[in-house]
């Protein structure tokens, strides 16, 4: 992405975030490609009995906020004016959220795999074939679908309470810009994303039993997702109306 910002040589520079399974990290780029500042955040995921995986929903925002407070002041020290921020993360986490933003739970995480009677359930209600020329995926508590038939089963009142289900880049989007928005990586580790058509499917909207007006928006990696809005300018410092690019899954990121 770097490279995207160079208009007649000027020197320019985009901010980029990876929101980690352990670690949070905020860097400035040239666009030559050389690191000018970071900082770092570390957190862990708690592992607790029979397999089940969670996280605190604060660890990402806390990350977020400090990390950039740190950069907007040495971009401020600098003089420099970002062109974008550019979000990357771990996948296949789940938080829900209720109508005004707020999360509802921890963060039921990707090593989680207590979901083992929900991904029968999903076999019994669409074919492993099927389900997997759809999505490319084979039905596993890894991913999300899973984990949001789990809430709707043993949290009943959180699931009734949720108005999105969304993941660890989505949250660090929404809190960026307002927006709940997720790219096609992301949507292809949810076990709900048709890869082909790139849509959510109706066939495994259908099976799990989840509306797509939970999910986040769709939009391809590397599209903008929103701009930095009022409220996240005035906490951390940085510019209101800085464009927001959506990078995609780390893993995805990391292949190319």
């Amino acid at each position: 992405h770097a490279c995207v910002f160079s208009k007649g040589g000027k020197m320019e520079y985009v901010i980029t975030i990876d929101a980690g399974t352990t670690n949070f990290k905020v860097m400035l780029y040239d666009t030559k490609g050389k690191v000018c500042f970071s900082s770092i955040r570390h957190y862990w995921p708690e592992f607790q009995k029979n397999q089940k995986v969670r996280q605190s929903v604060e660890s990402w925002k806390n990350a977020l906020f400090g990390t950039m407070r740190e950069i907007s002041g040495y971009l401020d020290e600098k003089g420099i004016l970002p062109e974008a921020v550019v979000v990357a993360s771990q996948r296949a986490s789940v938080i829900p959220f209720d109508s005004s933003g707020t999360p509802l739970c921890r963060a039921f995480m990707w090593q989680d795999k207590t979901t083992v009677a929900q991904c029968d359930k999903l076999s019994a209600e669409i074919p492993v074939r099927d389900a997997y020329l759809k999505t490319g995926l084979r039905i596993d508590p890894y991913f999300s679908a899973p984990k949001i038939i789990w809430f709707r089963e043993n949290e009943p009142d959180i699931y009734r309470k949720s108005a999105k289900f969304a993941g660890v880049q989505d949250y660090i989007i929404y809190l960026l810009t307002g927006n709940f928005v997720t790219d096609h990586t992301q949507a292809s580790r949810t076990l709900l994303f048709d890869i082909t058509e790139r849509k959510w499917s109706e066939e495994m909207l259908a099976a799990a039993g989840v509306s797509a007006s939970l999910l986040p928006d769709l939009v391809p990696p590397g599209s903008r997702a929103g701009s930095i809005c009022k409220s996240f300018s005035e906490a951390a410092g940085l510019r209101e109306g800085t464009p927001v690019l959506i990078a995609g899954g780390d893993q995805q990121a990391a292949a190319i």
